[in-house]
């Protein structure tokens, strides 16, 4: 009787359970508030993990400026991510910013943050572990 618990746990139970949690991904649903229909620039959303935080994104949608507010939907794996929005009001392809760093574009960040200086990842960190829905509303900081 033990062999066949031991057998049935080790060959079809234990399986199945890894492969649901390697597999798993999960819908993010990004409602971005504020969107300038004036301007034909692109709404440009990026995802970041936090090792690439920044550098290089985990995934990357390019929204035409339809409407006031826009909804992107994601898959993402478990993790902590961090949603950044900028609308490329001049199409350069670029985030524009000033002399001293300060975006010049409106831009919106996950979490409501408004960082005084350069982005931090705790700030704007997400935990995705189920479905989820954030809004994120886009300002021009100056």
């Amino acid at each position: 009787m033990n062999k066949i618990i031991l057998f049935l746990l080790v060959f079809v139970i234990l399986p199945g359970i890894s492969k649901r949690n390697i597999n798993a991904t999960y819908e993010v649903k990004l409602t971005l508030k504020n969107v300038d229909m004036g301007n034909p620039g692109k709404v440009v959303v990026a995802v970041y993990d936090e090792k690439n935080f920044l550098k290089k994104m985990t995934v990357q949608k390019i929204l035409d400026p339809e409407n006031h507010t826009l909804e992107v939907k994601l898959d993402l794996p478990p993790g902590n991510y961090c949603f950044s929005v900028y609308q490329d009001t001049n199409q350069n392809q670029k985030l524009d910013r000033n002399f001293i760093g300060i975006p010049k574009e409106p831009i919106a960040f996950s979490n409501d943050y408004k960082p005084f200086g350069p982005p931090k990842f705790k700030g704007c960190a997400v935990r995705v572990e189920k479905n989820i829905t954030l809004s994120l509303k886009m300002e021009k900081v100056f």
